[in-house]
């Protein structure tokens, strides 16, 4: 068994660990990542990512979860002693949720203490410096 922790909570799977392989069936790959192993790739809905350039996806009946996480761009932490994998949302869809710039909610205080909104700096490169007293 593993546990897989994702953004929508826990789940346990019938999984196998080899080494830092995750070996999964295709049913619980669907449950865990919401895409399916089909001929043309990893596919949800109309969108397939290619699987040929990573024939280590597959091993037997079963399929690599860490090979499925790099091909989905989804980062991924595996605790062998534990049994437990953490799963990650892929970049995109963190990107998407953030909006504008990744900190579009971003409220700060400049120096003389003003608050302004990230995006009213503007759309050039920004350097953003913290600094903590304790």
């Amino acid at each position: 068994m593993a546990t897989i922790l994702r953004d929508e909570g826990a789940v346990a799977v019938d999984g196998e660990f080899a080494g830092d392989r995750v070996l999964v069936d295709a049913d619980a790959l669907a449950e865990v990542t919401g895409w399916s192993l089909e001929p043309e790739g990893l596919c949800r809905g109309d969108v397939c990512v290619p699987t040929r350039s990573r024939p280590e996806l597959r091993d037997g009946d079963r399929i690599d979860l860490v090979v499925a996480a790099d091909l989905l761009g989804r980062p991924i932490a595996v605790d062998v002693e534990t049994g437990t994998v953490a799963l990650g949302a892929s970049v995109e869809s963190v990107a998407a949720r953030l909006g504008d710039g990744g900190l579009g909610d971003l409220v700060l205080r400049d120096a003389d203490g003003v608050e302004f909104s990230w995006p009213t700096v503007g759309r050039k490169k920004k350097l953003l410096v913290a600094w903590a007293s304790w």
